[in-house]
């Protein structure tokens, strides 16, 4: 939500293009791993045979980072201390 609001603040300019969604989510592994911490694991299953989509490649990493940020968050909230 907070990137959605800058990004409507500074008029970001969406870039979208032809992504292969496998690759997103690979390069999205490393920096998500280090948001959710050693606590967590993260487990990805990629489709083979998956077709490209027209999206902004940086709009679909934030989905993934605002998706495991919450389970991050909720996860934080249960542990005592």
């Amino acid at each position: 939500m907070t990137r959605q609001l800058l990004a409507f603040s500074r008029q970001q300019v969406l870039a979208p293009r032809l992504l292969d969604l496998n690759e997103v989510v690979t390069d999205t592994q490393r920096m998500l791993r280090r948001l959710i911490g050693e606590d967590i694991r993260l487990t990805t299953t990629l489709a083979s045979g998956l077709g490209t989509v027209l999206a902004d490649a940086g709009q679909i990493e934030q989905v993934f980072d605002e998706s495991v940020g919450q389970l991050a968050g909720c996860d934080a909230q249960r542990r005592p201390g």
